[in-house]
């Protein structure tokens, strides 16, 4: 008996330490991809509507490949689609719906010197791109952000022109243009000017349900970026609050819910310059109004030098890669040799001083293998089931190529995988979904303790910041139902009359005569863990008549159980076949014996 308990804790501690830090195995490329790999990842979507997530690469020289995902056995995970050429000036790509006809779009930004520019290919019935795009004529002083400003369900842009003004330009149903909204903030002239290369956002800070806009501004005086955020409310938008940055070599900014209390932190990449090059590296969380250390690089590793440090290579991706609750984090460190590699850092709990008062940090890291030369790293999901899975871009002799890890993740750990569509009719189209909607869930862990979470889907596009289309929470190992999930779509920035903006334009929103900047959300409970959940929120301004479809994703302790049961089951009957048999063998020979024994009573 002792020596099965020593077992059991044996293997107890092993499954512990495996599911804590899982690895990341680097995917052969027949396994991969079906080609030779050449190219950068530029986007995730769903191009075709068949719940799968495909990939946009841009590939040399100007070339666009759509990959479509695929788990048929004896296939890549990623299969060539379409080759569309987009020019040789294309820095980055976001697909979108920008005019409302429930197809996915292509929006492709350019460079021209220090300026940009902007083109969209639209979506046509085929599920494709048509070959020619639409320009917009204006030169941008950095990338758009895609968002939903007037809360119409289609796409827009939030902008900055060379001269520094900025404006909103609208998607508009059925059109291929989009409406300009000049100066939409108050006293403009006294704004400073935006932050290049920016960090802008579409998420919820305030803690109302709906997403703000977050603006990466340059604070000329003290030579540092300043993070401002705006709602939008019945007197137009207001600046709720301005964020200073205590260093002026900062990386690009980031969002998690890394204190578990639904509200999102801002988390960024800080160095000290030094001779070009970046000592004392840390990564740093604002939260509850404050400034805090989650990390500090050991002293062989470092971001890169400062001029990199500000670019997209340096972005942080947040992610839950174990599944234990607890948002991680990858990003790309050099090492004492120079060389580039993706690191993932897992959440845990805190081991330094500096941070006591948060209770956890970012540590443990993992490099990931035969990753030297990375310039872009992100999260992918291969097999749909909720784990997650890494491509990185690697830039050897001036030639990109990608490579995919598979997470090696334990069996029971659970997840809750949700996406928002577009609301424009009650019937789901999954290949579009709407930037800004903000996912909230809360249960009860096994120990009796509540567990809460937040994550805002699509809040960035700009500067390569690769997010998937969707959200997934994980739940570590919860064997009970989800209790509540509470989705909130975002509410208008702008509506005002003034701006230009017709009743038709902003739909069904106007019709909300009390207050149309009041959140709109839904809560459904009681949700089985490891499903993947499509949220149509059609009619917009009715959330009780928002519909869900929920896709069951069993695990493999899930898959494990029900063999488990049915050889129990085997087991059972057979056990009874044998019981039976006994018995009536045991009945045939008692009848044997009572027709041979001698009978008294006959005599």
């Amino acid at each position: 008996m002792l020596e099965v308990k020593v077992l059991f804790l044996f293997f107890y501690l092993l499954h512990c330490a495996r599911s804590d830090f899982p690895q990341m195995q680097e995917i052969e490329m027949k396994n991969f991809i079906d080609d030779d790999g050449h190219g950068c990842t530029a986007a995730y979507g769903d191009v075709n509507s068949d719940k799968q997530t495909d990939l946009y690469a841009l590939k040399e020289p100007g070339i666009l490949t759509l990959y479509t995902g695929s788990q048929t056995a004896g296939t890549p995970f990623l299969t060539k689609y379409q080759s569309l050429h987009v020019g040789d000036s294309a820095t980055s790509v976001v697909p979108a719906d920008f005019n409302g006809d429930e197809k996915n779009d292509l929006l492709v930004v350019y460079k021209d010197g220090d300026l940009y520019s902007v083109k969209v290919f639209w979506g046509n019935d085929q599920d494709k791109l048509e070959p020619n795009a639409t320009s917009y004529s204006e030169k941008l002083v950095d990338e758009p952000l895609v968002l939903d400003a007037n809360g119409d369900m289609i796409s827009d842009l939030f902008v900055a022109y060379e001269n520094q003004s900025r404006a909103f330009l609208l998607g508009q149903k059925n059109k291929v243009e989009w409406k300009s909204i000049s100066s939409p903030f108050p006293d403009e002239n006294s704004l400073p000017p935006v932050f290049s290369p920016h960090s802008h956002a579409f998420i919820d800070l305030t803690d109302d349900g709906s997403a703000d806009l977050f603006v990466t501004s340059k604070d000329d005086n003290r030579k540092m970026p300043s993070y401002e955020v705006w709602k939008g409310t019945r007197n137009g938008m207001i600046r709720t609050d301005v964020i200073q940055v205590q260093s002026k070599d900062v990386g690009h900014a980031t969002f998690a819910d890394f204190t578990a209390n639904a509200k999102q932190d801002i988390v960024v990449s800080t160095c000290i310059s030094l001779d070009g090059r970046c000592t004392d590296s840390k990564i740093i969380i604002y939260t509850s109004g404050k400034w805090h250390t989650l990390f500090e690089l050991p002293k062989n590793w470092s971001f890169s030098d400062t001029s990199e440090l500000k670019l997209i290579d340096n972005t942080l991706h947040i992610a839950d890669v174990n599944l234990d609750s607890h948002p991680d984090l990858m990003t790309i460190v050099a090492d004492e040799n120079g060389k580039r590699k993706a690191v993932v850092f897992y959440n845990i709990g805190c081991e330094a001083d500096y941070c006591s008062v948060l209770g956890r940090q970012f540590g443990s890291p993992v490099i990931l293998p035969n990753s030297d030369d990375v310039v872009y790293a992100s999260f992918y999901d291969f097999e749909m089931d909720g784990s997650m899975d890494v491509i990185i871009t690697t830039k050897k002799d001036g030639k990109l190529k990608m490579k995919g890890y598979k997470n090696q993740i334990a069996d029971d750990v659970t997840f809750l995988r949700v996406q928002v569509l577009t609301g424009l009719s009650a019937n789901p189209v999954y290949s579009v979904n709407i930037p800004g909607p903000q996912i909230t869930y809360e249960t009860t862990t096994l120990s009796g303790e509540k567990q809460l979470g937040r994550l805002g889907q699509l809040s960035q596009s700009a500067h390569m910041s690769l997010q998937l289309p969707f959200v997934i929470f994980g739940l570590g190992q919860q064997a009970n139902f989800v209790d509540t999930l509470t989705v909130s779509i975002p509410v208008p920035l702008i509506t005002d009359s003034s701006y230009g903006v017709t009743v038709e334009e902003v739909k069904d929103i106007a019709q909300l005569s009390a207050n149309p900047f009041k959140p709109l959300n839904q809560t459904w409970s009681m949700l089985i863990p490891n499903s993947q959940l499509y949220v149509i929120p059609n009619p917009r301004n009715s959330p009780s008549s928002w519909s869900n479809k929920l896709l069951l994703t069993p695990g493999q302790n899930v898959v494990t159980t029900g063999l488990v049961l049915v050889g129990t089951m085997g087991v059972l009957v057979v056990m009874t076949m044998v019981l039976h048999w006994l018995e009536r063998r045991e009945d045939k020979q008692e009848k044997i014996q009572e027709a041979h024994r001698f009978h008294f009573d006959a005599m």
